[in-house]
């Protein structure tokens, strides 16, 4: 007899049915799982990790809200940009690839498919920022960013981008890059003071995307304090420039 399915678990069992047709087969071939995995889970052998859920979230067909948490609609409606996917939540500051930082990690939320990439992580800007003080980056608490940390998606201009650097002390911090010139990238003096940088991952406002198109290629850095990844992409109750 299968045991009693979390409730994550049901959602799958329904996409499982609705979307891929009972096919377990089809569904793991679909998503770029082990169809064995998709099979215990369905079953209650297992409880879905973050990689399946990943995996499915990313199908275009599948509202990854709803998959994480159960609210609102289980497909993307009719008439919405296709070809989205879905990012982690980083609910602390981390430094490296968001797969080598599960614990890191919270809910999802989807992006466009011209600006996925799985290296990228959103992160809920908290109050009392640096980020927010600076006026020039029209960014208000509770907005999100979008982080990259792999140098191959940052733009060839990161000037005025918002960054997670490393201080004398290890520690990791927001700030901005103030200046980029002949290779040489200057960052502002001003860093967050406080170690409360985690959120609950639960609010997240109404938003726009504001392209800022990424490049394959970038410059050397020359920098005191190294960057570990560069804002990318920004939503949130802020106009673009």
């Amino acid at each position: 007899m299968s045991a009693k399915l979390s409730e994550v678990a049901l959602r799958i069992d329904w996409l499982l049915k609705k979307v891929w047709q009972g096919s377990q087969t089809k569904m793991a071939r679909d998503i770029g799982v082990s169809q064995s995995v998709i099979s215990h889970v369905v079953v209650g052998r297992q409880e879905p990790g973050r990689k399946l859920l990943a995996a499915i979230a990313s199908n275009s067909l599948v509202n990854s809200r709803w998959l994480i948490t159960g609210e609102g609609e289980p497909l993307v409606a009719q008439f919405t940009e296709p070809g989205r996917r879905a990012l982690y939540v980083a609910r602390t500051l981390f430094e490296g690839l968001p797969d080598d930082h599960g614990d890191c990690l919270g809910d999802m939320l989807e992006v466009p498919l011209r600006f996925y990439r799985p290296t990228r992580y959103w992160f809920e800007i908290p109050a009392g920022c640096s980020l927010v003080s600076a006026p020039e980056l029209k960014i208000a608490a509770g907005d999100l960013v979008l982080f990259e940390p792999d140098q191959k998606g940052w733009p060839d201009s990161i000037k005025g981008h918002p960054c997670i650097i490393k201080d004398a002390d290890s520690r990791l911090t927001f700030t901005h890059v103030t200046d980029q010139q002949d290779g040489n990238v200057s960052i502002s003096s001003s860093t967050d003071k406080s170690r409360d940088d985690s959120h609950d991952g639960k609010r997240f406002r109404e938003f726009t995307f504001h392209d800022e198109v990424p490049s394959q290629k970038v410059s050397s850095q020359s920098v005191k304090a190294p960057i570990i990844a560069i804002g990318i992409f920004r939503m949130g109750g802020f106009t673009k420039s």
